[in-house]
């Protein structure tokens, strides 16, 4: 009996110690984390001649728990299960997508939003010696822009 309790124990700390498995939903994420990791990498040649990946990667298989050990162990799992790791892969590639749709949408509306500014700005920004000509554009002036038409124009009265 105390032979079969201690083999049970050396089997629970041995298993424990190794490699972990990474589920699908992380290795999918993890994959993607690295491919943007790379992408930025790769824009520099300075940092591509600085940098080296194990080091790169580290604080992304960090950042969801697991080692460089526990990656290069559910890659090695996965390359005999072709079906699931191109599935890996394809997950990847969607939030690769998604992630791209959602900058893609930010920068649209920061871009739209700075073409307002303009346009609002030329409208209703005033000639160093002009009065405003209406109540409408004093209006606009004092709603929008009354902090930077003080500090460009001190003696023109935004109200």
């Amino acid at each position: 009996m105390r032979l079969l309790k201690a083999l049970l124990i050396s089997l629970l700390i041995f298993t424990s110690c190794g490699e972990s498995r990474i589920p699908k939903q992380k290795m999918s994420k993890i994959i993607a984390e690295i491919y943007i990791s790379d992408r930025y990498i790769n824009t520099n040649q300075e940092l591509v001649r600085a940098v080296d990946s194990s080091f790169l990667y580290e604080p992304v298989f960090n950042k969801y728990g697991y080692t460089t050990k526990d990656f290069i162990y559910t890659i090695n799992y996965y390359v005999e299960q072709p079906a699931k790791l191109r599935a890996i892969y394809l997950e990847a590639k969607q939030i690769l997508q998604d992630e791209m749709g959602r900058a893609d949408f930010e920068y649209k509306q920061e871009r739209s939003r700075d073409s307002l500014i303009a346009v609002m700005e030329r409208t209703i920004m005033p000639g160093v010696n002009d009065e405003a000509p209406d109540s409408r554009t004093r209006a606009l002036r004092w709603i929008y822009l009354p902090a930077r038409i003080r500090r460009l124009f001190p003696n023109i009265n935004c109200s």
